[in-house]
């Protein structure tokens, strides 16, 4: 049986995929099987546990995924540099090596990816968009590579190279948002772009938020400030809620809103907040441990000074309220505000 075939409408030459197109299918059908299994027995058994060599093995994540983007990229410059006959490519098996090392580094980048984000309970609107994102890179990678080895340079190769270059992107986008930010590739984006990709950004938040610790808003007596509002939240933004946002929702635990922080972590047996018992407070706890334990927060960056904990103690202690003044916390917040 001959390898090659003429197709009869377009005149376009197949080859059947061979040995390459099923060691391609089998490794799809084993990443398939993997996740399965990490999706369900790390989320009902050991996942959000951190430590030990599964969290270890999961932060090589991080060291892998840049691999299989920077190759799927280059597959899509060789095909658009033969396409206006730039280069010749005469060996196809160097195009498909390449896909099939993409294909390979996108399924250990994301079965890595998957340890991570189980071990160390990362959720949020952004992570979910990464997951599935970087879960369409590998199904995506797969189709362009057996699309290749079926020779099938047409709408269904290029469609699925450019719809991999996509989501791959994409996938870096929200991988980027949880370690800079929803912001960070915005922030500093003209006007115009801005209003496009990221039209929220630009609009007022009206929220009417202090500038930070010990700061007054213009137009209000420091003693009618409010303490949750121009104090505690400046701090939790500040110090906290790079973790604890809708974006990335480190141990099941949301920080931006008054009422998620009241929640407090999702099946905790430690309130994050306990009205009136700053002592009993897990958020106090947390932030006054030593800064070499391994529950200390936050654990990157800078630590809260004495004065920001001063304030979070003194807002709890005097009920935990959205409303709380400066006046009503009394005397013992003389000097801290």
């Amino acid at each position: 049986m001959k390898s090659e075939r003429e197709d009869a409408a377009g005149g376009h030459r197949y080859r059947r995929p061979g040995k390459g197109g099923a060691v391609a299918t089998l490794a799809f059908v084993i990443w398939i099987g993997v996740i399965a299994w990490m999706a369900v027995v790390l989320e009902a058994g050991d996942g959000g546990v951190e430590g030990g060599f599964l969290n270890w093995m999961g932060r090589a994540h991080l060291l892998v995924l840049h691999f299989p983007i920077g190759m799927l990229f280059l597959v899509v410059a060789l095909e658009v540099l033969r396409f206006f006959r730039l280069i010749r490519v005469n060996d196809e098996a160097t195009i498909i090596a390449t896909l099939a090392l993409t294909f390979a580094g996108a399924i250990v980048a994301s079965i890595l990816g998957f340890l991570l984000m189980t071990t160390e309970s990362f959720a949020g609107k952004a992570m979910t968009l990464h997951m599935w994102t970087g879960l369409a890179v590998v199904v995506l990678t797969f189709a362009t590579l057996k699309f290749r080895l079926s020779n099938l340079t047409s709408v269904y190769y290029y469609g699925a190279l450019v719809l991999a270059a996509v989501f791959v992107s994409a996938a870096g986008h929200y991988g980027g948002s949880m370690v800079h930010g929803a912001d960070y590739f915005t922030e500093y984006a003209p006007a115009p772009i801005k209003r496009v990709i990221a039209p929220d950004s630009v609009a007022d938040s009206g929220d009417g938020q202090a500038g930070g610790e010990g700061g007054s808003v213009a137009g209000v007596a420091p003693e009618d400030e409010n303490v949750y509002l121009d104090y505690v939240r400046p701090i939790l933004e500040a110090k906290c809620n790079e973790c604890h946002n809708e974006d990335k929702i480190k141990g099941d635990l949301r920080m931006d809103t008054y009422e998620l922080l009241m929640a407090g972590s999702e099946g905790s047996s430690y309130p994050t907040v306990v009205p009136g018992d700053p002592d009993e407070s897990e958020l106090i706890f947390r932030i006054t441990l030593p800064e070499d334990d391994g529950d200390f927060m936050p654990p990157d960056g800078p630590a809260l000074t004495e004065s920001e904990i001063a304030i979070l103690k003194l807002w709890i202690g005097a009920g935990a309220k959205r409303e709380t003044t400066v006046s009503e916390i009394g005397e013992a917040g003389a000097g801290v505000f």
